[in-house]
């Protein structure tokens, strides 16, 4: 990607126009000069040929959507552990379970439904380890699972999300489905089951999110209903199995033996002088993705400070899902809460007592927020999080665009949609 006050003609795949700065991290997938950047760990991405890459400390995460093969941006996430110590799956070995064949280190077989398991396949696809099982025989109950031993003692309360990535073989019409399950291992054993979207060309990854009931030892599960009676022969795949500490699947986070933490990314412009900015008037225009629409605290998109968290020009995530609002020096613009995901459009306007918001193409100011008046202390624009560092997106930044000036609330509307 590449920053600049845009004040000639075309630049690098930028779409310019006199005085505007205008940042497609789309377009451009390359770190600017004037933004700092940092996370204090590896993180993973999928590169533009959908291969998972490793990304290592400080370097930013410029993301593919695995399954549209379309380019989503700038990818910001909030700290995350990975409770399964073997996601790369090793210690598994060719051969009939219990016969020479072995699951991955830390997996035991809870249920065998009568089948014949052989693991028939030990590699790695598109950046990701994998185990290939073959299921065969005549069921004699419903259901197939393999899962980890306990995972963490969790509290009445907590959310936690238990994903994998599989991938069918052949022989997915003699099974009903391959599914996720995210357990409570003691009581009722009460769980969260989602189905891993069948996918034949490349992995697809379910996520079970559950908010525990009872508490005590966690368990993610790997689950194959089959309908008692019926011939079975089944071959499938799983990738990267993940449980973590949170409302829904994040980027995956490999581990080998240990329990891994990935941490922040916190990416800022600290000289606003490098674009352009205006403290008495000016529009930005930012559009992005959530990872995740269900999150407890305000998640922002971008804050224009002074270090503080006070003062601030903001537009963030609401503490409802699917709802994006703003505030200006303290007053909060409305709410717009049917959004229904996908990529958003905002377009925010300030000047001191004429400000405005667009969300795709709609309004959400009001009285309070559009006659606030402006700080004109700030210092820094933070994307994807505040000054404090602990409001993080969890989503991908596309494209940032600032205009020096106010523009008509026409515009506004015209360019978030």
């Amino acid at each position: 990607m590449s920053v600049h006050f845009l004040n000639e003609g075309a630049v690098r795949g930028h779409r310019v126009m006199p005085g505007r700065w205008d940042s497609s991290f789309v377009a451009n997938p390359n770190t600017p000069s004037n933004l700092l950047f940092q996370r204090n760990s590896d993180g993973t991405f999928f590169n533009a040929a959908t291969v998972l890459n490793i990304a290592a400390t400080d370097i930013p995460r410029f993301d593919t959507n695995p399954e549209t093969l379309a380019a989503r941006g700038l990818l910001l996430e909030g700290a995350r552990t990975n409770l399964i110590t073997n996601s790369i799956l090793a210690g598994a070995a060719t051969g009939v379970i219990g016969s020479g064949g072995a699951l991955p280190t830390g997996f035991v077989q809870e249920l065998a439904a009568g089948l014949t398991t052989t693991v028939t396949n030990i590699g790695t696809e598109l950046g990701f380890a994998y185990v290939e099982f073959n299921l065969s025989g005549t069921a004699t109950g419903t259901a197939w699972v393999i899962r980890t031993g306990t995972l963490v003692t969790g509290t009445i309360g907590n959310t936690y999300t238990a994903s994998v990535y599989g991938k069918d073989i052949s022989g997915k019409s003699s099974v009903n489905d391959l599914t996720v399950q995210a357990m409570e291992a003691s009581g009722a054993f009460p769980s969260t089951t989602v189905t891993i979207p069948s996918a034949s060309s490349i992995p697809a990854r379910g996520a079970a999110t559950r908010t525990l009931t009872i508490g005590g030892a966690q368990q993610l599960r790997i689950r194959v209903v089959v309908t008692n009676g019926n011939s079975i022969n089944y071959t499938f795949r799983i990738y990267q199995p993940q449980y973590e500490l949170g409302a829904f699947a994040s980027s995956a986070i490999l581990t080998s033996g240990i329990t891994t933490t990935r941490a922040i990314d916190l990416a800022s412009i600290s000289n606003l002088a490098s674009i352009g900015y205006n403290p008495n008037e000016g529009t930005f225009l930012i559009e992005w993705e959530f990872e995740g629409q269900v999150q407890a605290n305000a998640h922002h998109i971008l804050n224009i400070n002074d270090g503080t968290t006070t003062g601030n020009t903001i537009i963030y995530k609401g503490l409802t899902s699917n709802s994006v609002t703003a505030v200006i020096d303290g007053q909060q613009s409305g709410v717009i809460s049917s959004l229904s995901g996908g990529v958003y459009k905002a377009a925010l306007a300030y000047k001191s007592g004429d400000n405005e918001i667009y969300v795709n193409g709609t309004s959400i100011g009001n009285t309070g927020f559009r006659t606030a008046t402006l700080s004109t202390t700030q210092t820094q624009l933070n994307i994807g999080n505040r000054a404090a560092g602990d409001r993080p997106l969890f989503g991908w930044i596309r494209r940032i665009t600032y205009y020096p000036f106010r523009l008509p609330n026409t515009r506004l509307q015209a360019i978030s949609v």
